[in-house]
């Protein structure tokens, strides 16, 4: 492709002959996953995105075919000549795109299908080149959540996403002296699960089982999966913590069918997110933080597109980590674009600096480019010219799009514990924890906007005591 944003080369796949007289290809070939991936990645501020025709709602993309649904079919004319546009000269003749495959891969049949325009909220992306990309309006609401719910991300695994989570629940639950519900997401590595098998001899419930029965249980705001799983999650409890761990048996890695995306529906976007809400609030817990799987997978998707879910993404100083982080974030901003939504600003975890680079400043060298460039992704829709007398910037998230935190290598953690118990303490003498609290408390601070922190269960004499303490009572 040129560019991230342009249209694709006029270029059909070009060939060279080499010296051995054999056939080489000099241009990426372009097939229907091109196709989709083209048009799942248009930018809302991109003149291609805006200049779209007002009757197209979206478009299906496969193997066989792309179908454009439309709310008039007189509009089939302009959505060719739109196509023609960001596909140059591989529109044939209105009726098929032209690609670069073997057989029946070289082309891709062109269809239309009208259908009514409805409010219903478009379908949110779960970060997969499927095909199905929609070009309706957003109409998200903005909703705050009873207790914040933070989810900590990473592209790539071995940043320290894991400790991060734990020490940033750790932190939560000693601002609101409640315990905190921390959920193992990662699907690959339950590193969080396996920290709690090895202090507890079985695990009552887990977030594989919490999916499941709320898929067959069909209630919008399963009722029975909320109050079996809180009253199941009171022996979860580690200190101030409470874990709900990936499985219940973890030495058997075949994932379960029913996933988390499964929840979703147009009325409910983000039925995983306002599951474990529910389940928090119901053992009374100050916040939810979500270990989340490396990479962008569904489950991942539509927790970090959740406008109301805090973000943390964690990365370390390599490259390929910085990288993927910088285009992860900017995948988030763009969607959150196209919904017309706006989220509070993330947090960037940068964990692993080794200390001869702090010593020589080398680090910020490294990361300056990387922060300029995301937030230029993030405030995208900013960057219009404005009048002489106009604020350029008036609000917070344009003022701070983006928060910042940097730890370095600790060697307390460089051979963690496999108990919770020893590693609780690791992390708790290691320094982590108070290195990244006065990083963060900025950032905590718009996570509890216009939020209770301190129960008004509790009295007076209690809000000071350790959390462990009040959970050893209870």
């Amino acid at each position: 492709m040129a560019g991230n944003f342009g249209c694709l080369r006029e270029e059909r796949i070009v060939m060279t002959i080499n010296d051995s007289g054999s056939a080489a290809v000099t241009q990426p070939p372009i097939t229907w996953v091109d196709v989709a991936r083209r048009l799942s990645i248009l930018e809302p501020t991109d003149p291609l995105w805006k200049s779209k025709p007002t009757d197209l709602l979206r478009v299906d993309v496969d193997w066989l075919s792309a179908t454009f649904y439309v709310t008039d079919l007189n509009s089939k004319d302009a959505v060719l000549s739109w196509l023609a546009e960001i596909f140059p000269s591989r529109v044939n003749s209105g009726q098929h795109l032209l690609l670069d495959g073997p057989g029946t891969s070289s082309r891709l049949a062109i269809d239309f299908e009208e259908i009514e325009q409805h409010s219903a909220r478009p379908r949110i992306s779960l970060g997969n080149i499927e095909g199905k990309v929609s070009f309706e309006s957003g109409n998200f609401l903005n909703a705050s959540r009873a207790v914040p719910l933070i989810a900590c991300h990473s592209v790539k695994g071995g940043t320290g996403r894991t400790t991060t989570a734990i020490a940033l629940a750790t932190l939560l639950a000693k601002r609101t002296v409640k315990p905190i519900l921390v959920v193992d997401a990662d699907l690959e590595a339950p590193g969080l699960s396996y920290l709690f098998r090895a202090s507890r001899t079985e695990a009552l419930v887990s977030l594989e089982d919490v999916v499941a029965l709320a898929h067959a249980e069909g209630d919008i705001d399963y009722p029975q999966t909320v109050a079996w799983t809180a009253n199941l999650l009171q022996g979860h409890r580690l200190g101030e913590l409470v874990i709900l761990p990936l499985r219940r048996m973890l030495g058997e890695l075949a994932s379960s069918a029913i996933r988390a995306e499964h929840l979703t529906s147009e009325k409910r976007p983000f039925a995983l997110a306002d599951l474990l809400e529910k389940i928090a609030i119901t053992i009374g817990c100050g916040a939810v933080v979500i270990d989340v799987r490396a990479g962008l997978v569904p489950i991942a998707a539509q927790l970090v597109l959740d406008p109301s879910v805090s973000r943390v993404f964690v990365t370390s100083l390599a490259g390929q980590s910085l990288e993927a982080t910088e285009g992860l974030i900017a995948f988030v901003a763009r969607e959150m674009r196209k919904s017309q939504v706006s989220a509070s600003p993330p947090l960037l975890v940068v964990n692993r600096i080794p200390g001869i680079l702090r010593d020589l400043g080398q680090d910020e060298g490294i990361l300056a480019p990387v922060l300029e460039q995301i937030e230029r992704s993030l405030l995208a829709e900013y960057t219009q010219e404005a009048a002489p007398d106009e604020a350029v910037l008036d609000n917070a998230v344009e003022l701070n799009p983006l928060f910042v935190a940097k730890l370095g290598e600790v060697s307390d953690l460089q051979t963690p514990s496999s108990r919770w118990e020893g590693f609780s303490s690791q992390l708790a003498s290691s320094g982590f924890i108070q290195r990244l609290e006065p990083q963060i408390e900025a950032w905590l601070d718009l996570v509890f906007e216009g939020k209770d922190q301190i129960s008004p269960a509790l009295p007076p004499s209690q809000r000071n005591l350790p959390i462990a303490s009040m959970l050893e009572g209870s």
